[in-house]
């Protein structure tokens, strides 16, 4: 086909060919354009911020929400509850984490702040009258020091407002963060359900949702859901917990699709598929130069989408009736890993990778049948990746594009090749598939206990280099059963400039995003700094990928 491309074009084309002289100022030049546009549009927007303040990004991240409030269509008074409560939760941590002073009540009394950001002119400029505004600084004050003389005065002024009838808006919303706070988690969901049946009350009702699911309250939640003002206010995953409490099928298939749209964010959407399509691209090029190959995967991805809907079903089933919890130490957190989320996560994809078993054994080619699988996987890295971007901002994407992305491709990859060859050989090598199946869950629950549960195991300490140290295991595993498999495609651009060039648009985009969400040039900075982190991981794959 190569006949078909101009001369010029083939000229062109070969700067990414495989003499790859050029991809090192390729790289360069898209990752230095990447962090020049993300420096000018974080000191553009807010151009007051130094980069080397390191408490700069968490006040940019309430100025940003400040903003939200004044913009929000809904009444100011309810969304700045919300922002006040997002401030004064984990008071102690927040500190921590930024180095700063634990402010008190005499502090914020004195100064109207609470670590440097602008509370009281908050309040004056949002919360309405005398009387309201009187409720948000007495919230204030009591979540600072609760057993204070000025904490406990505060509380039972809002307790009083809460009491009155009707109750003052927003009264029990407060009361119920306070007493939730103090682990008083049935009375607190008996106030955000008062609060709840005000007509504009959106928080109360989803934190009632919240509550009642972890208290496993069946009878309350029944009762919420029958109101069509607790169904608007549930999101998917607060409907499909419900649905597996309640035995209603109908109602956990809603939330799945329900929670699809929550992360159809166009920013979230965009930078997911960009990342998913740099692993789409390498996978389609270790298969078979066949019409139409870059669009049979798509049926996979989705799959692989939808599989986490199955397995957001599983979570609760196993917290509840299988008793596996997190945070319980060590071995109690390893077992939750794997036999919880190793097990769920991989069992669910493999579930729906099932379902392209007659075709592939229609076709008997194992190559595809391992491509078919670490589609599966990537879809379901993609909607992870939604999530993440949504909870925890962008500067988490390469990081996701260089761990987890490929990550969940290689775990399924294996699995489904087991599968399939137990199915062709008519479970001849069923036990090759057990133990494929048992050492896949085992390295996925070991990889999340590292990398999140298990970085303080006594007498260690930090074993998160375990997590990279799975990874790579697993993805020599992989690229092997490639090598093994896959054929010489032939094509004018390499798999190693696909990845080079691929790697360094992601990183740039995800550094402009950041800017964007954030416009901090300490978001831009740190956010650089993890990505360098990342190196040695890079150097891995350019390595392995270099020899296919």
């Amino acid at each position: 086909m190569s006949f078909l491309i101009p001369h010029g074009w083939r000229t062109r084309l070969h700067i990414l060919s495989r003499s790859h002289r050029h991809l090192g100022f390729i790289c360069a030049a898209i990752l230095i354009a990447g962090y020049g546009a993300a420096t000018i549009i974080a000191s553009s927007r807010d151009p007051g911020f130094s980069s080397h303040d390191d408490s700069a990004a968490l006040r940019h991240y309430f100025a940003k929400g400040l903003r939200e409030v004044a913009a929000s269509t809904k009444p100011h008074d309810r969304e700045l509850a919300d922002w006040l409560h997002d401030l004064c939760t984990d008071i102690a941590e927040t500190a921590t984490e930024w180095e700063l002073t634990v402010p008190t009540p005499e502090n914020f009394l004195k100064t109207g702040q609470v670590f440097e950001i602008k509370v009281r002119e908050a309040i004056e400029k949002h919360a309405g009258p005398q009387d309201q505004q009187a409720l948000f600084t007495n919230y204030v004050i009591a979540s600072l020091d609760a057993k204070s003389p000025q904490g406990k005065e505060a509380w039972k002024h809002i307790e009083n407002a809460a009491q009155r009838m009707p109750p003052a808006p927003l009264a029990n919303e407060f009361l119920g963060y306070l007493l939730k706070d103090a682990d008083r988690r049935m009375e607190a969901l008996g106030a955000f359900r008062r609060e709840g049946a005000m007509p504009e009350a959106e928080h109360a009702r989803e934190r009632a949702l919240v509550l009642a699911i972890e208290l496993g309250e069946v009878q309350a939640l029944r009762e919420m859901l029958d109101q069509p003002s607790y169904r608007v206010a549930a999101s998917g995953y607060q409907l499909i917990s419900a649905g597996a409490l309640l035995g209603d099928w109908r109602m956990q298939i809603d939330g799945t699709l329900r929670g699809l749209w929550e992360r159809a964010r166009w920013d979230v959407v965009i930078v997911g598929l960009l990342a998913a399509s740099l692993w789409y691209s390498v996978f389609v090029r270790f298969g078979d130069r066949k019409p139409w190959r870059w669009l049979v995967p798509i049926p996979a991805v989705l799959a692989g989408v939808f599989s986490v809907g199955p397995t957001i079903m599983v979570v609760h089933y196993q917290d509840s009736v299988m008793g596996l919890s997190e945070h319980g130490g060590f071995p109690r957190d390893l077992i939750y890993y794997v036999a919880g989320v190793g097990l769920r996560e991989e069992l669910c994809k493999l579930a729906l990778f099932a379902l392209f078993l007659p075709w592939l054994l229609r076709r008997r080619d194992p190559l595809q049948a391992l491509l078919t699988g670490a589609f599966v996987g990537l879809g379901f890295a993609l909607e992870e990746n939604f999530g993440y971007y949504m909870r925890s901002g962008f500067d988490v994407a390469t990081g996701r594009l260089l761990t987890a992305n490929f990550f969940h491709a290689a775990l399924t990859a294996p699995a489904a090749l087991a599968l399939y060859e137990m199915l062709r050989t008519r479970f001849a090598k069923a036990e090759q598939f057990i133990g494929t199946f048992v050492a896949v869950v085992l390295a996925h629950g070991i990889y999340d206990w590292a990398f999140t549960g298990g970085q303080s195991l006594p007498l260690v300490g930090d074993i998160s280099l375990i997590s990279m140290v799975t990874l790579a295991l697993l993805a020599n595993h992989f690229f092997h059963q490639v090598e093994t498999m896959a054929r010489p495609s032939g094509s004018v651009i390499s798999l190693l400039s696909i990845f080079v060039v691929g790697s360094s648009i992601v990183v740039s985009v995800s550094l402009v995003m950041v800017a964007v969400e954030s416009p901090s040039l300490a978001a831009v900075n740190m956010t650089a700094a993890a990505i360098v982190s990342y190196v040695p991981i890079v150097i891995f794959y350019l390595r392995r990928i270099g020899n296919l």
